[in-house]
């Protein structure tokens, strides 16, 4: 898959008698995988949907797009979105949540012992403040009792580039989702810590969202989204070899070892095929939101989900 990072997001009138529609992404990582499947798979056309995935560097941006009405749906991380919502003029909805824990290790430079050296040490979080990696950062420290000012945090990019900025010297620290975390393992650079297995709270991962409004008036349409994207993770689950080769196309990783950890932790441990967006990890993700802005949470989850979506879907498609 071709990805390129100043995406024409408008949707373009299908020649094939398929609606039309675009569902952006922000990360080409393996939580964000299954709406490239139901596409690749020709799970969307199968429900009469004609769907773009373009790319947009950061949940930040995508957002935007969804809010200006350049991109219909999105499919990210939920923060950029809720702390939009809190500052007025936009009501988000969240349809699905594929996973609710975050998918990060903590790599180090080799000198690095122990997670609890990483005191005063310098961290790449991502593309700015208020993103997930500085937010899974946090409640790591927070897991480890250390406080989320115990280290140094840089802006640092996508997971290239943090990866990158680690192998170069530029910082001490990163944390890496794998499978894009093997080439610096092999390298010679310390897995610290998994957040993954340190922080019990749920928080919203992979979201499909959209505006209130465009929800209002696309039902049947949006519908046979969250229907494509629970057949995608279905197929995943079942399909080891198959899905090892769109990891490849997605992430352009070919290292069999990377392929079977990747689908290992998302396939068998992080993904959800009945993907409900739920209560308490949206609302852990608008406290994560509001915390960024150094503000109390002033919204509740309840007022941005709408499980009935994903049991409409679930109702139509029948047991895996």
């Amino acid at each position: 898959m071709a990805v390129s990072t100043k995406p024409s997001a408008q949707a373009k009138p299908a020649a094939t008698g398929l609606q039309p529609l675009t569902i952006a992404y922000s990360s080409p990582s393996l939580t964000e995988i299954p709406v490239y499947i139901a596409q690749q798979q020709g799970f969307f056309r199968d429900e009469g949907l004609d769907v773009q995935v373009p790319y947009f560097r950061g949940s930040a941006e995508l957002a935007a797009a969804v809010i200006s009405g350049n991109v219909q749906v999105a499919y990210t991380t939920a923060e950029a979105v809720l702390s939009a919502a809190s500052q007025g003029g936009i009501q988000p909805v969240i349809l699905t949540m594929t996973d609710d824990h975050y998918a990060y290790n903590v790599v180090a430079r080799p000198d690095i012992a122990t997670f609890a050296d990483l005191a005063g040490k310098t961290f790449s979080i991502g593309t700015g403040p208020g993103t997930n990696p500085d937010f899974a950062l946090t409640a790591e420290l927070e897991a480890r009792g250390m406080k989320p000012d115990s280290v140094k945090r840089v802006t640092g990019g996508d997971t290239a580039t943090r990866a990158a900025a680690l192998e170069g010297g530029k910082v001490d620290a990163t944390l890496l989702d794998p499978p894009y975390d093997l080439p610096s393992i092999d390298k010679g650079f310390k897995v610290l810590a998994s957040v993954t297995d340190d922080v019990k709270q749920p928080t919203a991962g992979a979201v499909l969202y959209t505006t209130r409004q465009y929800a209002n008036t696309h039902k049947e349409q949006l519908l046979a989204v969250a229907k494509g994207i629970i057949r995608a993770v279905r197929f995943g689950k079942a399909n080891p070899a198959e899905t090892k080769k769109l990891i490849t196309a997605w992430t352009k990783i070919e290292d069999p070892r990377a392929l079977d950890s990747g689908y290992q932790l998302y396939f068998t441990k992080l993904l959800h095929d009945q993907p409900y967006p739920t209560a308490e990890a949206v609302q852990h993700s608008i406290e994560n939101a509001a915390k960024a802005r150094k503000e109390e949470p002033k919204l509740k989850a309840e007022d941005f989900i709408d499980t009935s979506y994903v049991k409409q879907a679930l109702d139509q498609l029948g047991s895996a």
